[in-house]
């Protein structure tokens, strides 16, 4: 006979929980918006000019407990060494990129400790005009031209 006291062993139910890309900015005066990037998103390269060579990132998950308790881990490979702690800052911003190329990783994870699958976003900062191998082609041809009349002149 129970004694009326009923013990069960009580396990909080698994959600899945998809990390999203709210919408991805760059540059000042950005006009290019990618909106809604989750993990089976087919995601190519995006090629920067090196004047837009600031990026935001606006971050979300599909968690149905407490969306104000999301946290999100990140970093930017190329320039991070790892991933940040995570932390409910829903807006990274990478400011004064070098040219070279770039994957943005952003996993969440919600106020049950379980974990969104990761992100990866690449990109491209294109180099500035005066750092392409033109410029250093029109360098070296100008650095011939005037050895060239260096060596005509004291002839």
């Amino acid at each position: 006979m129970s004694s009326g006291v009923v013990s069960k062993e009580l396990n909080p139910p698994r959600f899945g929980l998809n990390t999203f890309v709210n919408s991805f900015n760059f540059g000042k005066d950005s006009t290019e918006l990618h909106y809604n990037i989750n993990p089976r998103a087919a995601f190519e390269s995006i090629k920067l000019n090196y004047k837009n060579n600031s990026v935001e990132f606006k971050l979300g998950a599909s968690d149905y407990i407490d969306k104000n308790e999301l946290l999100f881990a990140f970093y930017l490979e190329g320039q991070d060494t790892a991933y940040s702690k995570f932390t409910n800052d829903k807006s990274p911003k990478y400011n004064n990129l070098f040219e070279g190329d770039y994957i943005f990783h952003v996993k969440s994870k919600n106020i049950l400790g379980i974990e969104g699958q990761e992100i990866k976003i690449p990109f491209t900062v294109l180099p500035p005009w005066y750092r392409t191998i033109w410029a250093y082609t029109i360098y070296a041809l100008l650095l011939l031209f005037v050895i060239y009349l260096i060596i005509k002149l004291n002839s």
